[in-house]
Parts: C-alpha cells; sequence; structure tokens
C-alpha cells in the first residue's frame, strides 16, 4: 500500500492546525473506537485520544489564529497551530493519521474551503490546498509494556483497518520512539494536481472505442476492462448498432465519427446496469418450492406494479407513480406526501460508511428533485446482515461486524447532517448477507398540492432552460457506482466505486431549491 512519506515540520507556508476535545469534556468518538479496537482483538488498550486536523496552503491573508477560530470550538476543545500538540499529550505509543487519496471527495475540506471564502472573506484560488485528516493516539496499559515484540506495534496491522478505509483513504503510523527520533506528519498530503480541462483539452482525451469492428471475445474483455458490467449480448446489441449502415449515416452527418466514445459507452453501460434497469426484477423468473413451479413474468409488474393499482381508488389518491423521482400521493386537500427507497448494496459492502450515507442521501434527493421539489421530513430503512460474531469470512471481504457498524453510522450521519430524523427501521440477520448486505434506504417528503395553482407534481424542461449542477467537485470516488452493483463482489472490486457523500453540502443545496421553487426561480 502507498503511502504518503511522512515529513519534518518545517518552515514553509502551509498551516497545519489540529483541534481536540478537552480532557474534562471528553470524546465519545474515541470511546467508540476504543470498544472497536478491544473487540477487533487489540489487547492491552488502555487509551485512544483523537485530533482533528487541518491543512490549508496557498491561502493569501490566511493567519493562524484566524484558522484556529474558525475549526475550534474553544467552550469545548483545545487546537495548536503553531507545533505538533502530539508531543504535549498524555502518553501515547503509537499515532496513526488518515486522510483521503488524492482526488477523493472530502466533504469537511469542502465545507472548510468554502468558509474560508464567505466567514474570513478570504480570496481561496482553486490552487489553494484545503485539506483534513484524523489523527488517532493509542495508548497501552503499562503491563503490556514488556511484552515480547512491543505490545502494540506487534499487532497486525488490518487490526487497525477499522478506523480507515484502504480504497479511499491513506494512512500512516509513527511509534512514540519514531517520534522522540524526530519523525512527523506532513504539514500536507499529495493532491490530484490540475484543475477542470478547457474544452480542447477535454476534446483530446475522448477516447475513440471501435466497437463495430470488435469480435465477441474482444466485446467482453472491453466490458471486463472498463468495469461496463454488460453481459454478451448487450455488448453484441451495442456492436450492431454501431454497425448499422443508418447510424454510420447519422454520425458522419454529425461530424461525431463511425466510431464509440467513452463517454457513449460509460451512458449505455450506467443505463443498462442492474441498478438502474432492474434487470433482475422485471426477469421471467422459475421459482420451484417443492413440487410446485411457478414463473413470475416480472417481479416488479406482477407485485409492485399491480398492488400499487389494487390501491388505486380512480379519485386522483395516486398523483405520480412510476416515473418521477418518487412516488406522490394524496394526503389531504393541500398537501402531498412523497415515498422513495432505493438499495445501496455493493457500494456499502465495499464502503459500509460511505456507501450507507449516499444511499441515505441520495433518497433524500430524490424527494428533493420530485415534482417542483419537495421537503424531506423523514428517514427510514432495512438493513440484512451477516451475523456480527461470523467467524468464517471469505477473504476480501470486510468483516460483518465492521459492515453493520459503518452501515448504522453512515444512515446516522447521513440524516443527522442533513436535518432529517431517522424515525423507523429493521435489522436481518443472516448468514447468506456475508457476500453481499442488502441496504435499504428511505426517505418521506411533503409537496404542497399546487404551486403558483399549477400541480405541484408536474415538471418539465424546456428547450433553452439553462442546467444547474451543485455539489462537491467530481472526484475518483463513486466512478462505476452503478454498474458495479452487477458483479459480485470480489477482492479486485473497483476503488472508484466507492462514493462519499456530503450531506452537508446537500443541505445547503435543498434549503435554497425550496426557496427558489416557492418564488418560482425554476421549472424542474
Amino acid at each position: 500500500m502507498t503511502v504518503p512519506r511522512p515529513v519534518w515540520y518545517g518552515t514553509r507556508g502551509e498551516m497545519r492546525v489540529e483541534v481536540w476535545f478537552r480532557d474534562e469534556i471528553g470524546d465519545g468518538r474515541a470511546a467508540r473506537v476504543l470498544a472497536a479496537l478491544r473487540a477487533g482483538g487489540v489487547t492491552g488498550l488502555c487509551a485512544v485520544r483523537i485530533r482533528d486536523v487541518y491543512l490549508v496552503d496557498g491561502v493569501p491573508g490566511l493567519r493562524s489564529h484566524d484558522l484556529v477560530e474558525l475549526v475550534c470550538d474553544r467552550v469545548a476543545q483545545q487546537a495548536s497551530a503553531h507545533s505538533a500538540p502530539a508531543g504535549r499529550a498524555p502518553p501515547w505509543d503509537l499515532l496513526l493519521e488518515v486522510a483521503a487519496r488524492p482526488g477523493v471527495t472530502d466533504p469537511v475540506a469542502t465545507s472548510l474551503r468554502g468558509a474560508l471564502h464567505s466567514i474570513l472573506g478570504l480570496p481561496v484560488p482553486d490552487s489553494a490546498l484545503v485539506q483534513t485528516a484524523r489523527q488517532y493516539l493509542l495508548h497501552r496499559s503499562k503491563q503490556r509494556r514488556t511484552l515480547p515484540g512491543g505490545g502494540l506495534l506487534a499487532v497486525p496491522e488490518q487490526a487497525f483497518e477499522g478506523l480507515y478505509n484502504p480504497l479511499i483513504q491513506s494512512h500512516l503510523t509513527i511509534s512514540a520512539q519514531q517520534w522522540q527520533e524526530g519523525r512527523r506528519p506532513p504539514r500536507v498530503y499529495p493532491a490530484a494536481g490540475g484543475g477542470a480541462p478547457g474544452k480542447a483539452d477535454a476534446a483530446a482525451h475522448v477516447a475513440r472505442v471501435p466497437v463495430a469492428t470488435m469480435s465477441d471475445a474482444r466485446l467482453a474483455a472491453l466490458s471486463e476492462e472498463r468495469l461496463l458490467a454488460l453481459s454478451p449480448a448487450e455488448m453484441q446489441a451495442i456492436r450492431a448498432y454501431y454497425r448499422a449502415p443508418a447510424t454510420r449515416q447519422q454520425r458522419r452527418a454529425a461530424g461525431i465519427g463511425d466510431a464509440a466514445t467513452d463517454v457513449e459507452l460509460e451512458m449505455l453501460a450506467q443505463t443498462w446496469s442492474e441498478h438502474c434497469k432492474h434487470k433482475i426484477f422485471n426477469a421471467a423468473i422459475e421459482y420451484r418450492d417443492g413440487d410446485r413451479v411457478e414463473r413470475i413474468d416480472s417481479l416488479f409488474d406482477s407485485y409492485i406494479r399491480a398492488t400499487t393499482s389494487a390501491v388505486d381508488r380512480g379519485d386522483g389518491f395516486l398523483r405520480s407513480v412510476f416515473h418521477d423521482d418518487s412516488g406522490v400521493i394524496e394526503f389531504d386537500a393541500d398537501t402531498l406526501l412523497c415515498f422513495k427507497v432505493e438499495t445501496h448494496n455493493s457500494p456499502s459492502a465495499l464502503d459500509p460508511y460511505g456507501g450507507a450515507i449516499t444511499g441515505i442521501v441520495g433518497v433524500n434527493r430524490d424527494i428533493i428533485g420530485t415534482g417542483r421539489g419537495a421537503r424531506p421530513i423523514f428517514n427510514t430503512n432495512v438493513l440484512c446482515f451477516a451475523p456480527p460474531d461470523l467467524a468464517d469470512v471469505p477473504s476480501g471481504l470486510l468483516p460483518p461486524r465492521r459492515v453493520l457498524d459503518g452501515v448504522h453510522r453512515g444512515i446516522v450521519d447521513g440524516g443527522n447532517q442533513s436535518g432529517i430524523p431517522t424515525v423507523a427501521g429493521a435489522v436481518l440477520f443472516d448468514a447468506s448477507f456475508v457476500g453481499k448486505p442488502l441496504v435499504f434506504c428511505g426517505t418521506g417528503g411533503i409537496l404542497p398540492a399546487h404551486i403558483d395553482g399549477a400541480p405541484s407534481w408536474e415538471a418539465k424542461a424546456r428547450a433553452g432552460d439553462r442546467a444547474v449542477m451543485v455539489g462537491g467537485r467530481i472526484g475518483r470516488d463513486g466512478i462505476h457506482g452503478a454498474t458495479f452493483s452487477s458483479l459480485a463482489l470480489d477482492e479486485s472490486s473497483p476503488l472508484s466505486a466507492v462514493q462519499i457523500g456530503d450531506p452537508i453540502t446537500q443541505k445547503k443545496m435543498a434549503d435554497f431549491l425550496l426557496e427558489a421553487r416557492d418564488l418560482g426561480l425554476f421549472r424542474a
């Protein structure tokens, strides 16, 4: 595993601030980490302390005092911007510091970058570096200090993997002895270089893929190489489309050439993915129960759509179903109720916290995007895991306890940071879920029956409307999340499929959209 090489504290312009809770206040996060490490087999551990680390470089006019005031709650916390406070901390034996890998979204850093501009009024150029990290100081009991092998440092490193996800985070460790010898964490971590490409650069980076001339074997290899997760029949259908004379004529007339672009292939793969198309859900299934054999033509049509039709009274009670971001029903004459549920199984298996938090903020977003815009008011969930104490876990899969804890924390954080309470949920344990958990995230919302005299559940963009994209910068996380859901988990599962949620940015976006909706500032 490649990790940033720690450097000595120097005199360059980078700014590093570390923040920690006062001893008399206590840190609930540290207590949870201590309990989790002990449960994971780390023996002889008597204390854990946590430092939140903020790293800034290239912001003109920023003073360390101002940065401390911005990130530190003086009532409950202490901070240092002039030295490495670990050197003055209560006794510790091992320092572990975790940071996002280059190109991976860091929501806290995004919020800090915005605060530097909006609260302190400072110019924050795109080239400025704003990062965060988390530091753990681990202290073993006196009885373990004389054990052969060095106590904590002799524990296999995987015992600490519950504190970070190697797919999306880097980590470094420093022993107390190495600290005494002068080793220190870095002032800044490696970051993805370069900004957004210009039009000419973007055009130069478009890949052309001659699918029309590929053999069946090459098509299968292409799907695997690009993580398209498409079947041989699907790849052959794409080839047939690009081979068709009418297609070639249209493409040449449009000046885009015969070969498929990488963007076109990614769009097809995402649209046809299990996550978006629900191919299994819509397939013909032969169900056997003893001697009884039943053929089901589409689980979706046979059960979900049929059940919905059965409760339709024909009086407009069902306002909008199966075609918008969420379903809409009548609550009373003035208010409509929206509801949406979605699975985030595969992402939660790779990164339980990230998969679950993006699952819950994703369905929050579906409510926000329904009709002319609804307000999320509650979250719910149904979660299926392998038993937490299951001993036989296949290689390459996370222990069920880590999956459970991470998913639970992701759902709670996603709701709390968005200001949306979780009002109901359920958990099921069974060994069959060791390969992939089931993570059902749901959100309910309310929508005025009419906005400006028009039905609120109807919204349509028109030619000439401007499209606005809001949120974090595109990172290396979340790429192929939809197509990856069609594949089985193994040790080669891609790091890019792990998603990073940003509920704080989304909360600000939601508040803005509801105000803009009531002012009639957008159509859809």
